[in-house]
């Protein structure tokens, strides 16, 4: 998404990882089953402070299927996968979460932005219209309407409206130099920024889960 700042990767951090391989018939057992799902997180955790992410990511979802609070686990999961762009991996326990926890809008937006990094701009929308609906008071949402209305869509009066309404909630945010250009920039028909578009959320479709990779 252009203009978009690689650090709306951190606008929250929610849940994503890949469990660790199952132990086959034969095969050497894995070191991790003999620690503590407490001693697998605070591994987990100093591992992931150090930069190696894979790693730390698999003591952490070690640690969440050995009963660790999913709350405590999620955010340093997503973290570590989105830091290694194991994105495919986030969205395979992000979305699951979401399912569990629909109130999530923080993660519901770092949803949105991995969504639209794999190429899937409806998805994204999707995502940033429900907490559009949700949270009709949160700015981001408004600016990545306008940002995937523009880039994706190029839909240009429907990303003038949404940066008109991130203005109105964000008068001073960070993205309100690049939101006034948006709404000034002349349109091919002249036409000034109207009112967003209604927010309306479309039916989340069924998923089948996949394997981790």
């Amino acid at each position: 998404m252009t203009g978009r700042p690689a650090a709306l990767l951190g606008l929250t951090l929610a849940a994503c990882g890949a469990a660790a391989p199952p132990v086959g018939a034969g095969t050497t057992p894995d070191p991790l089953d003999s620690i503590t799902a407490d001693e697998l997180y605070r591994r987990g955790v100093e591992i992931v402070e150090t930069g190696d992410y894979v790693r730390g990511e698999q003591y952490l979802a070690a640690a969440l299927d050995r009963g660790y609070s999913e709350d405590a686990v999620m955010p340093l999961l997503i973290a570590a996968c989105v830091r290694s762009s194991r994105l495919s991996a986030a969205l395979r326990y992000a979305e699951p979460y979401l399912d569990r926890h629909p109130d999530a809008w923080n993660l519901r937006l770092l949803v949105a932005t991995i969504h639209e990094g794999l190429g899937d701009a409806e998805q994204a929308r999707r995502h940033l219209l429900r907490v559009a609906e949700d949270q009709p008071t949160e700015p981001t949402a408004s600016y990545l309407l306008g940002v995937l209305s523009r880039d994706a869509f190029h839909d240009g009066e429907a990303a003038r409206a949404y940066f008109a309404r991130y203005l109105e909630l964000a008068p001073d945010g960070d993205h309100a130099a690049e939101a006034r250009g948006e709404i000034n920039h002349p349109s091919a028909d002249g036409a000034t920024a109207a009112a967003p578009p209604p927010v309306r959320v479309e039916p989340e479709p069924a998923r089948r889960m996949e394997a981790a990779p």
